[in-house]
């Protein structure tokens, strides 16, 4: 018999093949060099504090102190990490780091296999009610194997192996909305974030959308007498 082995196809790799899709768009949408802000485009950094990206309202928390950087997140629920109606936009950067009691005695504050494999992020464009990513933290930040060893790529890093980071251009032209559920059993007490992104992107036709899921599964073969 042989042994039983995961299938895994990475979630990278189909994060590439989907990138793929958009290359003829720059991550500006005009094709202007990265640090040419196009007209009509505006910033927007979604927070703990301020998930809608509002002018203005992060920060505000313990007089403007940075009183509320982080939320808690019990098992079995979901919270809107960033959310945009209405506009059309970029995706950025996403930034996230998450406590690890499991793993703190060790000196690694984050992230356990458990804890990589546990916490689901999903992303909707334009009002979809199906995800267009759903899977794994771990897997989509490019960690597949579930555990944190700092690395660098074009699209996604972990520069000191205790964070999670995507540079991944994702557009959308009504709105989008990006959801971090707990799957597991044990509550977290503290997820630091960011979400930077764009709106007011004016994207062509043939602009594609982001997709990512992770696929798993068990090959065996029976023996037979």
């Amino acid at each position: 018999m042989r042994s039983r082995l995961p299938a895994v196809l990475p979630l990278a790799a189909t994060a590439l093949l989907s990138l793929l899709a958009t290359r003829d768009a720059s991550a500006q949408g005009t094709g202007a060099p990265l640090y040419e802000l196009p007209s009509g485009v505006e910033t927007r950094w979604a927070s703990p504090e301020n998930p809608a990206g509002a002018k203005g309202q992060a920060g505000r928390a313990n007089a403007g102190r940075k009183g509320s950087p982080t939320i808690s997140l019990k098992a079995g629920q979901s919270v809107v990490l960033a959310e945009a109606r209405g506009t059309s936009g970029t995706l950025r950067r996403i930034w996230m780091t998450i406590f690890d009691a499991s793993t703190a005695k060790e000196g690694r504050l984050c992230c356990g296999e458990r804890l990589l494999r546990s916490v689901r992020i999903d992303m909707y464009w334009d009002g979809a009610r199906t995800p267009a990513v759903s899977a794994p933290v771990g897997d989509f930040f490019g960690l597949g194997l579930a555990r944190m060893v700092p690395f660098e790529s074009a699209l996604f890093s972990s520069p000191e192996g205790r964070s999670l980071v995507s540079v991944v251009p994702m557009p959308f032209r009504r709105g989008m909305r990006i959801v971090l559920t707990n799957e597991g059993d044990v509550d977290l007490s503290s997820i630091y974030y960011d979400v930077d992104y764009t709106i007011g992107d004016r994207h062509p036709p043939s602009t594609g959308y982001f997709h990512g899921a992770r696929g798993a599964s068990r090959i065996s073969t029976r023996a037979h007498q």
